[in-house]
């Protein structure tokens, strides 16, 4: 999923495969390389694309010197909504570049509003999904 749709290498995309079903949920560089047969360097890599967005968090056990690495609380439920925010942002931009053509004869004007309509529908079915989530998870307990 991560690395079809978002261009991620795959070793990263085998990273957060594991880090969502290994036991225990945290793991050393060298627990996630043995067990996805890598290397060191690919883990490293692959953890340093990861780490930067919170998605994975980086840190230590107190007596322990090694770092551990596990997938964030909450990080897909913040990864759609970043996406919500960028669809928002663009459906802006769209707006901007649209009422720049406000004059202009509406084929010229078709493109840059659909656009900005799909965007727009976007933000506003993912603010309503995320209402749905919270309902679902509030029933579930």
């Amino acid at each position: 999923m991560l690395v079809a749709e978002d261009g991620l290498p795959k070793m990263t995309g085998r990273v957060v495969g594991w880090l969502l079903v290994c036991d225990p949920a945290e793991q050393t560089a060298a627990e996630v390389a043995e067990a996805l047969q890598a290397s060191r360097g690919s883990i490293s890599g692959a953890m340093r694309m990861l780490t930067p967005s919170g998605f994975v968090e980086r840190f230590t056990k107190p007596g322990d010197r090694r770092e551990y690495f596990r997938l964030r609380p909450e990080s897909w439920k913040q990864m759609f909504e970043r996406r919500a925010q960028q669809a928002a942002r663009a459906a802006a931009i769209c707006q901007r570049g649209a009422a720049l053509l406000a004059d202009e004869p509406p084929e010229s004007r078709a493109r840059i509003e659909g656009l900005r309509d799909l965007y727009a529908f976007m933000a506003d079915e993912f603010a309503e999904i995320f209402q749905s989530w919270e309902r679902r998870r509030k029933e579930r307990g």
